[in-house]
């Protein structure tokens, strides 16, 4: 009887992690999302510290969390946004969302 190709290789027994997966149909393994908080929390890493977003519909007008988005980027300051509002804006497929830096003087 033919022994399994992990038995072969050495891995028998050794969980799969999604990362191994995507190595081994070779793509990149995904990199960890950024999170967004409202809190002013440390939850972006580096010098970039958001303090809005940006979100542009995906079709001619769209709504969501009581806001009307278009085609044209509407600019949306976190401490304007409840985390409910965020997280509806941040998981919606028809709304494109990027976190940005408002000017401190504009």
């Amino acid at each position: 009887m033919p022994e399994s190709k992990s038995k072969k290789d050495g891995t028998a027994g050794a969980p799969q992690t999604t990362a191994d997966s995507a190595v081994q149909q070779g793509q990149p393994p995904a990199a960890d999302p950024v999170l967004l908080t409202t809190d002013g929390g440390d939850t972006v890493a580096g010098s970039f510290s958001p303090d809005a977003i940006q979100v542009v519909a995906k079709c001619d007008t769209f709504r969501r969390a009581g806001f009307v988005f278009t085609r044209s980027a509407t600019t949306l300051p976190l401490a304007e946004l409840s985390q409910q509002q965020l997280a509806q804006l941040c998981q919606e497929p028809m709304l494109v969302v990027q976190a940005i830096r408002l000017d401190a003087e504009g």
